[in-house]
């Protein structure tokens, strides 16, 4: 188990599959691995995504109008209710 591992999911294909890339000295070669890796991790044995926080923060002018401003980046995205007042 290493230490780094902060979920404790083991998973013996991708600890393989990083040795192998710890090995290669050929760019492309480990460039195909780090992939292999990646679709390992991220894509086949996903036990968890970290996704970092950030507050967010829309500057706009006052002539914007109709815009109501919300606490996530992915809601209240409608335009449709938006218009210039200038």
């Amino acid at each position: 188990m290493y230490t780094e591992n902060y979920g404790n999911f083991e998973d013996p294909k991708e600890v393989e599959i990083y040795q192998r890339t710890l090995l290669r000295r050929i760019r492309l070669t480990q460039h195909a691995l780090v992939r292999e890796f990646e679709t390992q991790a991220l894509g086949t044995e996903v036990h968890a995504i970290v996704v970092t926080w950030w507050y967010r923060i829309v500057p706009y002018a006052a002539y914007v109008k109709g815009w109501k401003i919300s606490t996530s980046h992915f809601v209240n995205q409608d335009l449709a209710t938006i218009w210039l007042d200038k």
